[in-house]
């Protein structure tokens, strides 16, 4: 199986793969320890994302997802990330994953949403369109 190089620069170098027991909060898809997998944790600023990392059980192009999101999340507003990473946008990000693996940027833009939820939940925001998925793992809930 052929990657891209950008799939193969994350799976060798990854980006800021660690829990963050410090995060802010975290979204979680899959379920961790059994399958697939994808924990995003992140620091926010108000509502600015500061510091991201990832957890994952997977493949090259899993790991690589977590990586991807961890560097380009860093400045974004946490409550427009899933509009501007969703699994399309990831994917793409990676140079078009084959289609039996698209499931990997499935889970991160998941993982993402989750996280997104999660910070809404935190400061009672408004939902955005893209925030209907149940989050878990909500940290520091007023």
């Amino acid at each position: 199986m052929s990657y891209s190089e950008i799939v193969l620069e994350h799976f060798w170098r990854p980006k800021n793969n660690h829990v963050d027991p410090e995060a802010d909060v975290m979204g979680v898809a899959g379920v961790p320890g059994n399958g697939p997998f994808m924990v995003l944790y992140l620091r926010l600023e108000g509502q600015i994302v500061r510091q991201a990392s990832f957890q994952t059980h997977g493949c090259a192009p899993s790991i690589a997802a977590g990586s991807l999101l961890a560097t380009e999340l860093p400045g974004v507003q946490v409550l427009e990330a899933p509009g501007r990473w969703p699994e399309e946008a990831i994917n793409a990000a990676l140079g078009d994953l084959p289609f039996h693996k698209r499931h990997c940027s499935a889970l991160a833009a998941e993982a993402l949403a989750r996280a997104s939820e999660a910070a809404r939940r935190r400061t009672q925001a408004p939902a955005p369109e893209h925030a209907a998925l149940d989050d878990q793992g909500e940290r520091g809930a007023t």
